[in-house]
């Protein structure tokens, strides 16, 4: 399923944006770090984060469109600030998928109980049917066509009916699915929180540190 391939693909780049953080963080603590090794990371696909010609600031724009995210001098707080709207995004993804597994869930029982009045109505029919074939097989008068016509009438209940289960079976499978990306994508969801509060705090000491040098260099 679509949404299935879609949750293994973030989990992987949650994985290689874990990994790139380490890198990260340890260029943080000695410098300003290397932006083209950590803008590499999978995470910020769908983003350009830049400094601009001549200036000081640094800036995330939208793939999609070129929007702004925001602007800062410290490039971990426009980071920072990317990482959060993946969060969001994420958080949206869950609740798509949460609304659709209710909706799935709706149709498997709407289904289940259409398909109980149906073996029920096929069950009735089949009876009246034979005992109207074994009427009819004890009347000689009557022509065969009849017999075959309610044959051919009973195997289209139930082939009705198996289409219906069928139906039903593949339902269950995809609110399965449907569990699976969830939970796969609330996972997502709390590492992307994790990595938030890291990146922030690294951003905070950072801060503290360039208020230190400003202290020295000013004494």
């Amino acid at each position: 399923m679509t949404l299935t391939r879609i949750s293994k693909v973030l989990a992987v780049f949650l994985a290689v944006g874990s990994i790139a953080f380490v890198g990260f963080a340890i260029a943080t603590t000695f410098g300003e770090p290397d932006k083209l090794r950590v803008l590499d990371d999978p995470l910020f696909n769908g983003y350009a984060i830049s400094k601009q010609v001549g200036g000081t600031q640094w800036e995330a724009k939208r793939g999609i469109d070129g929007s702004s995210v925001g602007t800062s001098e410290n490039v971990l707080d426009v980071i920072v600030r990317v990482l959060s709207e993946v969060d969001q995004t994420n958080k949206q993804q869950v609740q798509l998928h949460q609304q659709q597994q209710t909706e799935m869930q709706a149709k498997v029982e709407e289904l289940t109980a259409l398909t109980a009045i149906d073996e029920a109505a096929l069950k009735a029919f089949e009876d009246k049917n034979r005992a109207y074939l074994a009427e009819v097989s004890a009347e000689e008068a009557k022509t065969s066509s009849d017999v075959i016509a309610a044959t051919a009438k009973s195997q289209q209940l139930e082939l009705e009916l198996a289409r219906r289960r069928g139906d039903v079976f593949r339902l269950k499978q995809q609110v399965e699915e449907l569990k699976t990306d969830i939970f796969r994508l609330q996972q997502i969801e709390t590492q992307l929180e994790n990595l938030q509060q890291q990146l922030n705090g690294d951003l905070q000491r950072a801060t503290d540190r360039n208020e230190q040098l400003k202290d020295r260099l000013g004494s």
